[in-house]
């Protein structure tokens, strides 16, 4: 998995122009592992299948690194939700230095599956459908749910049609109320509570409002 990283003893040689030409051997210098931080503190240890071939140009783009940071999942598993956040404040704790982390808290699998819902695409909001694509590459089974703003949900389907994993991609720009609405409807239609991960906190979704308080956070002003 290619994570996120700020390569702290190479940060004087990115201001260096690229027009300057090849440097001398001698000038080279040894990364020490101990300096290299990461960008984000916790990371899905899985991961999804993707195709080979590159992605459609009408796929929506996600990063790997950024893969169920912010996600759906059963409300039966709040108790185990509730003690990965405490853990995962802890670890942030323990491991952050300066603008990263020394470390990454790699969480599994809940023990209860969203597929175990028997959830479809159908159910979900009616906005554009298009494809999936992470890193570049189509998620086999993905695809992706926008109101044609920044902003779309996400997940990945069984062969069968059951979906398996469902998130939210924030963009830059602010959430539609629209959008914030269809968040409401499918956490109160599927008995599922939105975790963000990023900011390690549940998701108030009780209402349109609650959540276009928490987007603002992602909102570049």
């Amino acid at each position: 998995m290619i994570l996120k990283r700020l390569f702290i003893t190479l940060l004087p040689f990115l201001a260096t122009s690229c027009g300057d030409g090849p440097k001398p051997t001698e000038n080279v210098q040894n990364l020490d592992p101990q300096k290299i931080l990461f960008s984000l503190p916790t990371l899905c240890d899985l991961a999804p299948a993707v195709e080979a071939e590159p992605a459609s140009k009408d796929a929506k783009e996600l990063h790997e690194d950024d893969w169920r940071q912010i996600e759906f999942v059963p409300l039966s598993n709040d108790d185990h939700i509730r003690s990965e956040l405490a853990a995962l404040s802890v670890f942030k704790t323990e491991h952050q230095k300066g603008a990263g982390w020394t470390s990454v808290y790699l969480r599994k699998e809940h023990p209860t599956e969203l597929v175990t819902l028997g959830l479809r695409v159908a159910s979900l909001p009616g906005f554009a459908t298009s494809a999936l694509a992470l890193s570049g590459r189509p998620v086999r089974g993905g695809f992706a749910l926008t109101d044609q703003n920044e902003w779309f949900i996400y997940g990945q389907r069984s062969p069968d049609g059951h979906i398996i994993q469902l998130g939210v991609s924030p963009g830059n720009s602010s959430c539609s109320q629209r959008f914030a609405l269809g968040l409401v409807q499918i956490a109160r239609a599927a008995h599922v509570q939105l975790i963000d991960w990023y900011a390690g906190a549940v998701v108030d979704a009780a209402s349109p409002a609650s959540i276009l308080k928490w987007a603002h956070r992602y909102q570049r002003q």
